[in-house]
């Protein structure tokens, strides 16, 4: 009886170790099968059912390489423009001279810890030739070729020149009446080259040296800028370079993410006078327009805008 005792109790034992053992296997072998499942839906959708459904890239495309692979036709090739480093935006062509200036967006700080910005000017064959710095909070502005501020200009652009020039100051203490200034304004207006505008700026007029808000309107004459204090004198002033594009001339699908999401390859034929540059992108299906700018006077000094920026520049 002892003997036969032994034999259920060792049994039972068995069944005790050996199912919680089988039920772990069950869960293990549930896991691996949806694990399998998963990753075969995935593979199925970004390289089975993504690649079946594309048709082979016409032969002529071929030939169309990457904009990091340095795009060149007979008289014209496209290269990135300066370092990654100097994080350029803001591009700006000046009218007057064949240069392109970009404000950086690099933070920086200078010696007393006051924030400044950094200005790059390229020429038209993507060189880097000088650099400016200047104090965030004098918050300068570029129109017409100058850098201007609410208390002086810099023409730095046309001429390199980093000094700041003061404006001259027609009623410095802003005691004109309405008329007046207003018939000065108009005056001004049809001899100056440019008119500026800075709306609502406080400016001490009195000797009790209470200040008030005017519009400060400035004016290019002859290479120097005239400033005229007055209510309602604020006038929208634009000087913004205008983005273009470049459309594709051919898509070709790379991969699918989610129901309507592509990424594709847009092909470009970007003619330059009597040149045709044919580059390549990856991007996605809704954003293949690629932005340009170009200068005023010479269509031909185009800046691609991409990831990075790039130039169009001759070949010497």
């Amino acid at each position: 009886m002892q003997t036969q005792k032994k034999v259920l109790d060792l049994n039972l034992n068995q069944y005790h170790y050996f199912r919680p053992m089988n039920l772990y296997k069950k869960n293990l072998y549930f896991v691996c099968i949806s694990l399998f499942i998963a990753v075969s839906y995935i593979l199925y959708g970004y390289f089975f059912r993504n690649f079946i459904t594309q048709p082979d890239l016409p032969q002529k495309y071929l030939a169309y390489k990457n904009l990091e692979d340095t795009v060149k036709s007979a008289h014209y090739e496209i290269v990135s423009l300066g370092d990654n480093s100097l994080n350029t935006n803001t591009v700006y062509f000046s009218p007057l001279s064949e240069t392109v200036v970009f404000e950086s967006g690099k933070e920086g700080f200078a010696n007393d810890n006051d924030e400044f910005i950094l200005h790059y000017k390229f020429d038209n064959k993507g060189k880097l030739i000088d650099s400016l710095k200047t104090r965030r909070y004098d918050s300068y502005e570029i129109y017409e070729s100058y850098l201007l501020s609410k208390k002086n200009y810099i023409s730095w652009i046309i001429d390199n020149d980093t000094i700041r020039h003061n404006y001259i100051e027609l009623n410095p203490k802003a005691d004109w009446t309405f008329e007046r200034t207003e018939e000065e304004y108009n005056k001004l207006s049809k001899k100056a080259s440019s008119v500026y505008c800075f709306k609502a700026q406080m400016h001490n007029y009195n000797s009790d040296d209470v200040g008030q808000y005017f519009d400060k309107a400035l004016f290019l004459i002859d290479k120097e800028w005239y400033a005229l204090y007055g209510k309602s004198l604020f006038k929208e002033s634009v000087s913004e370079p205008y983005q273009k594009i470049f459309a594709p001339v051919y898509t070709h699908k790379i991969s699918k993410l989610g129901s309507n999401s592509w990424r594709v390859n847009a092909f470009y034929d970007i003619v330059i006078k009597n040149d045709t540059l044919k580059l390549k992108n990856e991007s996605w299906s809704d954003r293949t327009d690629m932005g340009y700018y170009s200068h005023p006077a010479n269509p031909a000094f185009c800046i691609l805008r991409n990831s990075t920026y790039f130039i169009i520049r001759p070949i010497n």
